[in-house]
């Protein structure tokens, strides 16, 4: 429900900030959607009346739905989207940009990067610190020795962190989604989201469907990860699709994956299969996810 935010605003509201890595950081954790940005700035040397310096801000958004890569050289600093756009070995020190926090680059200081922010892309700008808030708030205790108010705090956490999540799954469903697919392992954070979906916290009419891939040599017997989340999706009365993968279909997984992953690495490569999997699964009778 939120309006979006025109890129000349994010460009004004940025010039208003001090020229420090934080600032912006803070800023970026609170924008929405899916981005990148590089944002050139200069600043006069010694904070004198000298020559102008540029300064290049550097961040994607706090999900890092669009990946970007960075590389450096003595004087220059190049960024992109795309790996093999970045010529080497012409810039050195290529890396992929951490979403959860802003790089900087000058030509008198070269490139680097803040520390991460808590709940960094979890608040919107102001209501940073919701969670401290609450876990700060005085109590009362009682006269026989023990601490209701102790309690009380906790439950304000408890409220204050579900807050959070239910926000941070709102910013990734859209507005009027009427169903969602759910990578579901039954475990604790995709039983979570389940759960959140499930009960109405995206929307009153979106439904939640459960989606596992499992992977055994032999492509008959149940892998132990597919046998708990269907327990879970079960206790849960998730709708739930699931396939079991054996070698020849784990081969053609990679083979497929292996193009399209940047980056190339063993945990990223069972990741990128299962999710390729998954996806792979036939729609729920419902309609398409």
């Amino acid at each position: 429900g939120e309006e979006p935010v025109p890129w000349e605003r994010v460009v004004a509201d940025l010039d208003a900030l001090p020229l420090e890595a934080d600032a912006c950081s803070e800023y970026v954790s609170g924008l929405h959607g899916a981005f990148w940005f590089a944002y050139l700035r200069s600043r006069r040397r010694d904070g004198g009346g000298g020559s102008a310096a540029a300064c290049l801000f550097l961040a994607t958004d706090p999900i890092g739905r669009i990946p970007l890569w960075l590389g450096s050289a003595a004087s220059s600093c190049v960024a992109s989207v795309h790996k093999d756009g970045i010529q080497l070995p012409a810039f050195s020190e290529l890396r992929q940009a951490c979403p959860r926090v802003t790089h900087f680059w000058s030509a008198c200081e070269g490139l680097s990067s803040n520390s991460p922010m808590p709940f960094h892309g979890m608040h919107a700008r102001g209501r940073g610190g919701l969670a401290m808030a609450a876990a700060n708030k005085p109590t009362a205790a009682a006269d026989n020795g023990c601490k209701p108010g102790a309690a009380a705090a906790s439950d304000d956490v408890v409220a204050a962190l579900e807050s959070l999540l239910v926000r941070a799954v709102r910013r990734c469903v859209p507005s009027g989604t009427k169903r969602v697919g759910l990578l579901f392992s039954g475990g604790l954070d995709s039983g979570l989201l389940a759960r959140l979906i499930s009960r109405g916290d995206v929307g009153k009419d979106c439904t939640c469907t459960g989606y596992t891939a499992g992977f055994h040599p032999a492509g008959r017997i149940c892998p132990e990860d597919v046998a708990a989340s269907k327990s879970a999706a079960q206790a849960m009365g998730l709708e739930w699709c699931a396939e079991t993968v054996d070698v020849d279909g784990a081969e053609k997984l990679f083979r497929d994956c292996a193009p399209v992953v940047a980056d190339w690495n063993l945990v990223k490569a069972s990741v990128a299969m299962t999710l390729l999997a998954a996806c792979r699964l036939p729609a729920a009778p419902r309609g398409p996810v």
